[in-house]
């Protein structure tokens, strides 16, 4: 995580907007586990109260002058902390139309390619997509923004946003044709303002969240350049590269939201594996829908207040920001520091970690994260499947463990391949082979618990998702630490419907 200077022992902060002398040390940060502990203590300007949640002091709306003035300092606080870092932020934003290789600077080899292009005086969303070994798959992803509409359902306005594609690979490995990939989009449809850089890190830099973080950079000191035609603020929606279909009113409910929610820090709305393919592989489909369900709910009930601030998990009673299909003000992201550099994994749920920070305050003399600033849309992705279906073939496990979710030879493989290649057991709950289903059950269950501590409410939905997913109520049973599936019909006769009306045979699947 980045390192920030320390600071004096005592600091300002305030309790119901009254300010008061105290010692940070002296209150209490039980709910803030470390590293985020340490890193609290280290922002001054966290504890002061300055940026806590008021509702009065929101309806006034944002600010574009609020927002220069936060990513001004974000860059005086980066020049000053880590020059050698700006001086490679510099050097792109200088030439930023190249096709010749040539040496970077810190943490990058070389930088291969760029077409990058002033930010419109208009722009309001920023789409960031890192990149890496995606020319199967970025074509697609890119598509789905040229489809984007307004409220209305008219094609949406190209100034109002830009696409910005950070290709990277790291040292010791070779470019595919992802930046080609970009470039072939961007002729085919020459009104949108799509921009690419390629780099390649040294193995130290070679980091997903450094990766975020220089694209995301990259967008802010653009924005900044627009300087007196700043009129309006800025929104990053981060996204993956391997999706496959992307919501049309994506970028319109992302502005609407956040122009109709200044309360609002970040957007996420729903992330699910292309429904469609994973529906012929049952093991993946119930696993993802229970916990996107699952989650949608226990969330919304963090939100209601049904859950105590002294029994919220920091890392899980929380709505989480992802990596996809989320956004963020400018603002904000740049209040915060921009993205945690050293992450491998994980470095899009810290986001909203941090966020809950930057708005939390000191009461009765403990210090509380905030979480009604993490709002939710009604927006969704769908991606790609292959890290699951990969982690069923190769039976490794966790597809988010640093190994499998760094592991490029997934890429290279079809996901028609993929598909023939799951085990039969995988393919269709049945009684024999339910006992598969009912561990992973348990599995995300017991995760749900972090999220929800209350038993009953938690065990309630629980039985309302599985039934939302086709289930009947008297085919379930949650006892001890099991879930038991009594009766497996009534489900499959559920996914044989969909499979009719909605699903891809796997013969079509390779096709596409």
């Amino acid at each position: 995580m980045l390192e920030i200077p320390k600071t004096t022992d005592q600091q300002v902060l305030r309790l119901q907007d009254e300010p008061i002398m105290v010692d940070p040390r002296q209150a209490d940060f039980s709910l803030v586990p470390q590293p985020y502990r340490e890193w609290l203590l280290q922002r001054p300007d966290f504890l002061d109260g300055r940026y806590a949640y008021n509702p009065a002091k929101v309806t006034s709306g944002r600010s574009a002058q609020d927002e220069v003035a936060a990513a001004t300092s974000y860059f005086g606080w980066m020049h000053r902390e880590f020059p050698q870092y700006m001086t490679l932020v510099s050097k792109i934003m200088v030439q930023p139309v190249s096709v010749e290789e040539e040496n970077g600077a810190v943490g990058i080899v070389k930088i291969r390619k760029r077409n990058i292009s002033p930010m419109t005086s208009e722009c309001r969303v920023a789409v960031v997509i890192p990149a890496k070994d995606e020319e199967r798959e970025i074509y697609t992803t890119l598509e789905g923004y040229a489809r984007q509409v307004d409220v209305a359902g008219k094609t949406l306005l190209p100034d109002l946003f830009e696409i910005d594609v950070l290709v990277n690979t790291c040292e010791g490995e070779s470019f595919d044709r992802t930046f080609d990939e970009v470039m072939r989009f961007r002729r085919a449809f020459p009104h949108l303002h799509v921009n690419a850089l390629e780099v390649k890190f040294e193995k130290s830099w070679a980091r997903i969240g450094m990766a975020r973080k220089i694209a995301s950079d990259l967008v802010l000191h653009r924005s900044l350049q627009r300087r007196i035609f700043y009129r309006k603020p800025l929104f990053i929606d981060q996204e993956d590269a391997d999706l496959v279909w992307v919501d049309p009113k994506q970028l319109i409910t992302v502005i609407d939201t956040f122009n109709q929610h200044p309360e609002l820090d970040t957007l996420t709305g729903y992330q699910e594996k292309y429904l469609r393919y994973i529906a012929n592989v049952e093991f993946i489909f119930i696993s993802r829908r229970f916990w996107d369900l699952m989650t949608a709910q226990a969330f919304s009930y963090l939100q209601k207040g049904r859950v105590p601030v002294e029994k919220r998990d920091f890392h899980w009673s929380r709505p989480f920001t992802y990596g996809v299909n989320t956004a963020i003000t400018a603002e904000v992201y740049s209040l915060i520091g921009g993205y945690d550099w050293d992450a491998i994994v994980g470095e899009d749920l810290d986001m909203g970690k941090r966020v809950s920070l930057l708005r939390g305050k000191i009461v009765d003399g403990r210090f509380q994260p905030e979480l009604r600033t993490l709002g939710a849309m009604r927006t969704r992705t769908n991606s790609n499947p292959r890290r699951y279906l990969w982690t069923l073939i190769k039976d490794c496990g966790n597809p988010y463990t640093d190994g499998n979710f760094q592991n490029g030879d997934l890429r290279k493989v079809s996901i028609g391949e993929m598909l023939k290649a799951v085990p039969e057991r995988y393919l269709r709950l049945t009684d024999e082979n339910k006992r598969f289903y009912e561990k992973e059950l348990w599995f995300l269950y017991e995760s749900l618990r972090k999220i929800m501590p209350d038993r009953q409410l938690a065990e309630l939905i629980v039985r309302r998702t599985l039934v939302l997913m086709g289930f009947k109520s008297k085919d379930i049973e949650v006892e001890g630490n099991q879930i038991h599936i009594l009766n497996t019909a009534n489900f499959s006769q559920a996914m044989e419907r969909y499979r009719r009306i909605k699903g891809v045979p796997i013969d079509e699947a390779e096709r596409k």
